[in-house]
């Protein structure tokens, strides 16, 4: 059981309530108190990293087209809401750096990116020591440069790995050795009990941390804040009122 408070980041900021994976969201979560944010990088064609969730366009913003079919210039000539523009990883980077303390968890997307892009974000996230770097994926191909460099790093648990099976799992953890374990809150409706007793028992006996996605009413957060190292939400201010309420209690 955990004795400390979990840490709380914004899922792609401040999801809840402003665009997603846009500065003016990140600010607001980092503004509100978050530990850190949460966002997804993607490749344009002329090879900057971008932060968006999907390999395509057209669900958050007006544009049209895949991400890597796209220059950064024609990425960010689309409105993102509310005037907002896909922005660089750089730009999301340079912003968090004017907050103390904070993590960046970078979820690395397969759509776009493959392992070959290592040495360009290791280049680009050594820019900033003053961030505190958490790497995430559902690929475990992606993650193994960045644990094999000493970098902190999260499996996501996806429908892929679950439909493999614990053995396949395990032999993924030996792989990549993770710090974290990244889990979908929705974990405790589509594992089996007994395989979610296992998985967590694994993580302990292992040293493992966990991280829940995405944790967003106060059921949820009661069912998993005791144990959990990592809190993902789309509404960070709430979350932190949460515990602070705890805290006032003892």
């Amino acid at each position: 059981m955990s004795e400390k408070k979990p840490q709380i980041w914004g899922h792609r900021g401040h999801k809840g309530r402003l665009p997603e994976n846009t500065l003016c969201s990140f600010r607001s979560a980092l503004e509100a108190g978050a530990d850190g944010v949460e966002l997804d990088v993607q490749k344009s064609s002329d090879g900057e990293f971008v932060v968006i969730h999907d390999g395509c366009v057209e669900r958050t913003t007006n544009g049209q087209g895949r991400v890597n079919d796209l220059i950064l210039d024609d990425l960010q000539s689309f409105d993102a809401g509310g005037g907002e523009r896909i922005p660089s990883l750089q730009s999301v980077l340079t912003l968090v750096a004017t907050y103390e303390g904070k993590t960046v968890d970078v979820e690395l997307k397969g759509e776009t990116l493959s392992k070959d892009d290592f040495a360009a974000l290791d280049s680009l996230l050594s820019q900033y020591p003053q961030i505190h770097f958490h790497m995430s994926s559902f690929m475990h191909e992606l993650l193994e440069p960045f644990s094999s460099a000493g970098y902190e790093v999260g499996l996501l648990l996806g429908e892929d790995h679950q439909k493999a099976g614990f053995g396949a799992l395990v032999k993924t953890i030996r792989t990549i050795q993770p710090a974290y374990l990244n889990l979908p809150i929705q974990v405790f409706d589509s594992l089996p009990a007994i395989i979610l007793r296992m998985l967590l028992f694994l993580a302990r006996w292992k040293g493992i941390k966990i991280a829940f996605w995405t944790v967003n009413t106060q059921d949820q957060w009661r069912k998993v804040r005791s144990f959990a190292q990592v809190l993902i939400t789309d509404h960070s201010p709430q979350m932190i009122q949460w515990e602070q309420s705890i805290s006032s209690r003892t």
